[in-house]
């Protein structure tokens, strides 16, 4: 945005001496009016002509650069080079370079290190302040509200003037802002009589009071219940519930489907580790029995069957030949 200095203070040069004529008929300084604004016109052409023309010159040279430019030529990174020589002396000291000098390489490794973080946390510093100039433009103009600034600038003496001013001007808000004018009772029951009934019903529910029948030296007697016995009341209606909508088991179902002994179920309810061990023997010790019964089974049907054998001894053959000897022969 350009600005002219001269033509502004001359404009309110001119209205203030125009303010001071109370005759509305009375047309003064027209002719110098005609005249100062027609120069003020020819000075902006020519302005803007010649910002025309060094635009056009920029973009010619530009682009006559960029095609004459070789990028590979650009860099020059001899050791010769004055800018080069000038970092070389800025850094070590002097503009002596030891090429075969480990020491003297690392050491000019390390400082070329440390001049880059150092220019890096200048320009971050930098960028900073750039920044927080930004945001106290913005607040100036009222494009962010001072309450989101950060700390360090709400202590600035002109935004805690924002703050206070901020505060009356919500203080008269709210004063301004009508109260709220009570409904009676009555009124309110014909607009909503739809709460009404919520409320009833509300009102009902906490009212209601479970009972019990008690026998009472042979009568009967209703006897409102703990709330203990409330709450299992009502969680035993809600397990019937869900039973018949199908999300829970009966007990004999969940039992056919997760089968487990008296045994077992002895074993899970013990408290001690010897209780355990004792009624886990209770239970896997008859499968030993069984085993060891089988075993000693079989060792006695061998042992009888030896013993047999022993008793009877062996054959006699010779009686056999003596009876087939008496046997009166047969002529054929």
């Amino acid at each position: 945005m350009m600005t002219y200095g001269g033509g502004f203070w001359a404009t309110v040069e001119l209205l203030v001496a125009l303010g001071g004529k109370s005759d509305p008929g009375v047309e003064p300084f027209k002719e110098d009016i005609e005249d100062w604004l027609e120069a003020v016109s020819n000075k902006v052409k020519l302005q803007l002509e010649r910002e025309k023309i060094r635009e056009n010159a920029k973009l010619v040279g530009c682009k006559a650069r960029k095609e004459s430019m070789d990028y590979r030529n650009n860099l020059n990174c001899s050791l010769s080079y004055p800018p080069v020589r000038t970092r070389l002396e800025m850094l070590m000291g002097s503009n002596v370079v030891r090429l075969t000098d480990r020491k003297y390489m690392l050491k000019l490794m390390s400082r070329i290190r440390q001049d880059y973080e150092s220019q890096q946390k200048i320009r971050i510093e930098e960028r900073k302040k750039n920044e927080l100039t930004r945001t106290k433009k913005m607040i100036l103009n009222r494009l962010i509200p001072v309450q989101e600034a950060p700390m360090e600038l709400r202590k600035y003496p002109l935004f805690q003037l924002y703050l206070y001013c901020d505060a009356i001007i919500e203080e008269k808000r709210k004063r301004r802002i009508p109260k709220k004018a009570r409904m009676t009772e009555s009124l309110y029951r014909l607009l909503y009589p739809d709460e009404k009934n919520d409320e009833e019903v509300n009102e009902d529910d906490e009212e209601e009071i479970y009972m019990k029948t008690v026998y009472i030296n042979g009568s009967p007697e209703l006897v409102p219940m703990s709330p203990q016995e409330i709450s299992d009341l009502k969680r035993e209606q809600e397990a019937v519930k869900d039973i018949e909508d199908g999300y829970m088991l009966t007990q004999e179902e969940y039992d056919r489907l997760h089968y487990e002994t008296e045994a077992v179920k002895e074993l899970r309810e013990t408290q001690t580790v010897e209780e355990m061990y004792a009624k886990a023997y209770e239970i896997v010790g008859i499968l030993y029995s069984y085993v060891d019964e089988g075993r000693y089974k079989k060792a006695a049907e061998e042992k009888n069957a030896g013993d047999k054998n022993t008793e009877e001894g062996p054959v006699d053959t010779s009686a056999t030949i003596g009876e087939s000897e008496k046997r009166p022969e047969t002529d054929v």
